[in-house]
């Protein structure tokens, strides 16, 4: 289970990161979306990564082996390149509503 679990979780790490970030700064129609949209996926991914090693750690620790990590991780993997293909759709996000923004003058 360790050679499968080790290939989708490297593959799909390292691809997924760069993707992410450019799909940022392609779906927004401008710069201002894309700060917004950058500040909340970022905050949100690296929460979710942080808290990632603690918990497989305690799920390792109340298991006792590596067989629920790996299996977690690899499910997560396959979630994460379905989720991918979504998102590598050629689409852009709707352009936010000018209300609360100051005018240029």
């Amino acid at each position: 289970m360790s050679w499968p679990a080790v290939i989708l979780i490297g593959l799909g790490g390292g691809s997924c990161l760069v993707l992410a970030l450019s799909f940022q700064g392609q779906r927004a129609p401008d710069a201002d979306s894309a700060a917004s949209l950058a500040g909340m996926a970022q905050t949100v991914g690296y929460l979710l990564a942080a808290s990632a090693p603690l918990a497989l750690g305690v799920l390792r620790d109340a298991t006792g082996s590596w067989f629920a990590p790996l299996s977690v991780m690899t499910v997560l993997a396959l979630v994460q390149a379905l989720i991918g293909m979504k998102a590598g759709r050629d689409r852009q996000l709707a352009q936010a509503a000018d209300a609360g923004r100051p005018s240029e003058a």
